[in-house]
């Protein structure tokens, strides 16, 4: 226990926990070394044997000391956890592990923004959620910061979404990519990450609106891309009221693709190719394909088999949408460039000695290319 931050011994926070006391909820958590797990004091899980135990102030602690939250009682989710803010949002805490490169992945998230669901200002992230769960759908809004001190997200997320809370955690963890280990990472890449340490993924929110935009991303630039999907959310997607002015609209999803009207995409200027592989995408989706899967290689050659689905296509699903570390778009165009625009198979042997961390390699590859 840090004595300096808790002001019970440890001791008396054990027989709380043994208690599941619901006063101190979020007041302390504590670290079980036997499982390099940490929760929250009224954890339903089996309390663990007093010699296993170590406690915490924060989340923040229990995570720079090593521990992964519990999935079950979700101590990222406590009160008491992050400052008070807005009366109508919930205040989250995501800790993550330094070096955090927050700005860079911002400005990988900022030029993608899509006006009216998502917004990059002054440092923070701020995007309208809709999530379907037990037949019913929440509508809200997340906005998401960076602490530098604690190495922590900030997540105000508004109340709205209290009854799809933890699927709004979990989905801002993979989003933001909070759980890496950026010296596993560094440990692979070698002086690859010097340039810029703590390098995240940019996951998404929705597997099925980043495949609409990998989709529409297929050989044009990534304002070409951005222009196409803002004319889809502006047409497709329903308008909703939130907190912000600057955020008005949710993204489609699969259903409204694939009933659409037959040249609804073609009069947003789609060509028909895209049109084919933009309802076959949308099916997949809808019949569970972007759901996570323990063989990764045969969800990606899935992919591979709908019509306008490319090796491309589906390694940037599988990067930023199921969260593949290992995932490797080698034939896209600033990767190429960055490698001197050696032949892919060469491209690839290279990237061999990268796995499994070859998505944090094209990162990297991404950035170089960017500042040339």
């Amino acid at each position: 226990m840090n004595k300096n931050t808790l002001a019970y011994d440890d001791d008396f926070l054990y027989e709380i926990l043994k208690n599941r006391d619901q006063r101190f909820d979020g007041r302390f958590f504590f670290g079980v070394t036997s499982t390099g797990i940490y929760c929250r004091p009224i954890c339903p899980a089996r309390q663990p044997k007093r010699e296993n135990c170590v406690f915490f102030a924060s989340a923040a602690e229990a995570e720079n000391a090593g521990f992964r939250p519990c999935k079950r009682c979700r101590p990222e989710a406590a009160p008491n956890n992050a400052g008070k803010s807005d009366p109508a949002s919930i205040s989250l805490r995501l800790p993550c592990r330094k070096p955090y490169a927050w700005m860079d992945l911002l400005d990988f998230l900022a030029p993608r923004a899509i006006e009216g669901m998502e917004e990059v200002k002054n440092g923070v992230y701020r995007r309208v959620v809709s999530l379907n769960s037990k037949n019913a759908t929440s509508i809200g809004w997340t906005a998401i910061s960076y602490s530098e001190k604690d190495c922590a997200l900030n997540a105000e997320v508004s109340l709205s979404l209290a009854p799809v809370l933890e699927l709004v955690t979990d989905r801002l963890k993979r989003m933001f990519d909070v759980d890496t280990r950026p010296e596993d990472v560094a440990a692979v890449l070698g002086d690859m990450t010097e340039v810029c340490p703590g390098l995240r993924i940019p996951g998404c929110f929705d597997g099925f609106e980043m495949g609409v935009r990998a989709i529409l991303g297929q050989q044009v630039t990534v304002k070409t891309a951005h222009t196409f999907v803002t004319r889809i959310v502006e047409t497709l997607g329903g308008k909703v009221e939130t907190s912000f002015p600057e955020l008005y609209r949710v993204f489609p999803s699969p259903r409204v693709f694939l009933e659409a009207d037959g040249d609804a995409l073609g009069r947003m200027g789609v060509i028909r190719s895209r049109q084919r592989a933009l309802r076959a995408f949308a099916e997949f989706a809808s019949s569970g394909g972007l759901e996570p899967k323990a063989d990764i290689e045969s969800q990606i050659d899935d992919m591979k088999k709908l019509p306008g689905i490319g090796a491309w296509t589906a390694q940037y699903v599988a990067m930023r949408a199921l969260n593949w570390p290992d995932a490797f778009p080698h034939t896209d165009y600033a990767v190429k460039s960055a490698m001197g625009n050696i032949p892919p198979d060469d491209i690839l042997k290279i990237a061999e000695r990268w796995r499994p961390w070859r998505a944090y390699a094209t990162m990297y590859l991404w950035r170089e290319h960017g500042k040339n």
